[in-house]
């Protein structure tokens, strides 16, 4: 598993943090998002820390879910994680508006590719 800054997150005692990290959050995140996260550290290091943080990441998916969320837009893409986290949080017939950039295209058609 790639490393990753934990000083970006909303837990701010790092032994809770890692806890909760190795215990609930690693555990539970979707393999795609796994896949993601690791690429993106490895790609851009310590540039990473921008990317949404994996407990943050399940935080929003429980909104979503518990919004019953069908229409949602995504502003600003770093490498997608928050993008997927919401996609794989919307119902089947949920609603995704992404801005047009090329290179957030070739990123999902890899990723949705893998799904």
């Amino acid at each position: 598993m790639a490393s990753y800054d934990l000083t970006k997150t909303i837990l701010k005692n790092d032994t809770l943090r890692e806890y909760i990290y190795k215990t609930s959050a690693y555990p539970k995140e979707h393999k795609q998002l796994r896949e993601l996260r690791d690429a993106t550290v490895d790609k851009y290091q310590m540039q990473s820390n921008i990317a949404l943080p994996v407990d943050e990441a399940q935080l929003l998916s429980v909104l979503v879910k518990t919004m019953n969320a069908k229409k949602t837009m995504e502003i600003g893409v770093f490498t997608g994680y928050s993008l997927l986290t919401t996609a794989l949080a919307l119902p089947e017939d949920g609603k995704l508006k992404i801005p047009a950039n090329y290179q957030l295209r070739v990123v999902l058609n890899n990723l949705v590719a893998d799904l």
